[in-house]
């Protein structure tokens, strides 16, 4: 995955420009200005991005509720479903749910 499509996953992950922003301490303009390469050296954004969301760059994450790896997408779909009060029939649905709300990488979403 390149820099350019971890700025597009994360800012899918947070919802927004301004919010990838609040969570890695830039402004909107300054990954706006990025996305439209007029951003002179970016790479110390990259490098604070791979360090918040580096884990969107892998195809599995560890999931604390199952104790095992699982797809991102199938993380992302619980974390939505438990972020929405949502249930998603399935014993996996209910192990990961428990400790969804407290998953690193489920907490700031």
């Amino acid at each position: 995955m390149t820099n350019e499509e971890l700025l597009i996953e994360a800012i899918d992950n947070c919802g927004s420009v301004s919010e990838l922003g609040r969570q890695i301490g830039v402004s909107k303009t300054t990954l706006s200005q990025i996305q439209n390469d007029k951003y002179p050296n970016p790479t110390h954004i990259y490098n604070k991005l791979r360090k918040k969301f580096g884990y969107l760059m892998n195809t599995t994450v560890m999931c604390p509720g199952l104790e095992h790896e699982i797809h991102r997408e199938v993380c992302r779909k619980y974390a939505k479903a438990q972020r929405d009060g949502k249930s998603i029939s399935g014993a996996s649905f209910a192990l990961a749910s428990i400790k969804c709300p407290y998953c690193p990488i489920n907490q700031e979403k």
